[in-house]
């Protein structure tokens, strides 16, 4: 087949893919500390998820598409809600890692993920 959106943006390298659970959305990540939100149909990227860590090396959406998981180089991962735009505060778009593990469950948006 041939390709029908081209998703371009990254500094570096794309080294992972994933779509969301409706197929609206598709989060690509990078070497360049980011993944990107792109609307499935017309390739505009919805929003940018930024971080110091190293590269992003995969994400995928929750069951709901609800939230972003994301694996680093360094370790970690990172939950991020996943209906956030670009003009959301990055201090509200994701949840460490540490805090999902321990079972809190909490978001500078409420309770629960």
């Amino acid at each position: 087949g041939r390709a029908i959106t081209v998703l371009s943006g990254h500094a570096e390298a794309v080294n992972g893919v994933a779509f969301s659970p409706d197929g609206r959305r598709i989060v690509t990540t990078s070497g360049d500390y980011t993944a990107r939100v792109f609307d499935a149909d017309s390739g505009r990227v919805i929003t940018v998820l930024k971080e110091e860590t190293p590269s992003i090396q995969s994400a995928s959406f929750s069951p709901d598409g609800r939230h972003i998981a994301t694996a680093h180089n360094d370790k970690t991962a990172m939950v991020y809600d996943a209906e956030l735009d670009s003009s959301a505060s990055s201090s509200t778009r994701f949840v460490p890692a540490e805090d999902v593990g321990r079972g809190s469950g909490r978001s500078d948006r409420g309770p629960g993920l």
